[in-house]
């Protein structure tokens, strides 16, 4: 069972911002290589992610439907 400081830190960190959930999610359209490319590029922008942070976001983002089809975010609701 995940801790409740792991689940928190998913979805309350302040250095998520929606361009960066964008490019993960359009990764994961592209399979595989599409997300390790996608994390590369996160990385790349030096936002003082690590690749561990890139793929917890992603479970994160698939877990709340966050990822739609059409290259189109659609906003997590709160729970």
């Amino acid at each position: 069972m995940q801790k409740d400081s792991d689940r928190k830190s998913a979805t309350s960190d302040s250095r998520w911002i929606p361009e960066l959930d964008h490019l993960l999610s359009v990764g994961l359209k592209h399979g595989r290589s599409g997300t390790h490319a996608a994390i590369e590029n996160v990385l790349r922008l030096g936002t003082g992610l690590t690749r561990g942070d890139c793929f917890k976001r992603i479970r994160y983002l698939r877990r709340h439907g966050a990822v739609v089809g059409a290259g189109q975010m659609e906003q997590a609701q709160p729970e």
